[in-house]
């Protein structure tokens, strides 16, 4: 493998697998971690699905259940109100 090749799979794997982007940034030489984002950023979509089952575990469901039910009364109220 090429270095160039390793240098723009590097940052995708580590993005993959949950590094910080501020890590990989210092690891890469990139100087704003926007730079990192801005280029590895189709990475991400993957990991917050990642992040959302980790979350999901980590919440017990009558919080979840607690927190919906208030999201979807907060909605209605506003459909009511005429705010959306």
């Amino acid at each position: 493998m090429r270095f160039s090749c390793l240098r723009h799979k590097f940052p995708r794997l580590m993005l993959f697998i949950g590094v910080s982007p501020k890590v990989i940034r210092e690891a890469v030489g990139h100087i704003l971690v926007a730079f990192t984002l801005d280029n590895y950023s189709h990475i991400i979509n993957g990991i917050q699905e990642k992040a959302m089952l980790l979350l999901n575990e980590v919440i017990p469901e009558g919080v979840l259940n607690q927190i919906n039910t208030k999201l979807t009364q907060k909605v209605n109220e506003g459909f009511l109100n005429n705010q959306f």
